[in-house]
């Protein structure tokens, strides 16, 4: 059966011979080696499909890690323009104090 399997001289060494004994067994190859290569076949695919799934996996985790980077950061910088906005260290920002800090050319 794994030489069939192979397929390696399948016909000539095995099926030939076996057709003489028993005519039904060619029947019986056919069917075994049709099955053995739709298992393989799903085999090999399955692995394809769960390799691609882990990889989708791993690429939204590192596009959400980015994400929550980049939101960090623009909150720190707003931070600091705020902070430098607050010229009078008040701890809050009055509307001339907001409106002077959008007129300066780093923050817009």
């Amino acid at each position: 059966l794994f030489q069939i399997m192979t397929l390696e001289s399948w016909s000539n060494g095995i099926v030939r011979p076996a057709e003489k004994v028993a005519p039904g067994l060619v029947i019986f190859y056919i069917v075994f080696l049709v099955l053995i290569t739709f298992g393989l076949l799903n085999v090999l695919t399955a692995v394809f499909v769960e390799t691609s799934v882990q990889q989708a996996k791993e690429d939204e985790d590192a596009a959400r890690a980015e994400l929550e980077a980049s939101k960090k950061r623009t909150l720190e910088t707003l931070q600091l323009v705020l902070q430098k906005a607050d010229t009078d260290h008040s701890g809050s920002i009055t509307k001339s104090e907001f409106t002077k800090v959008l007129t300066r050319p780093d923050v817009s």
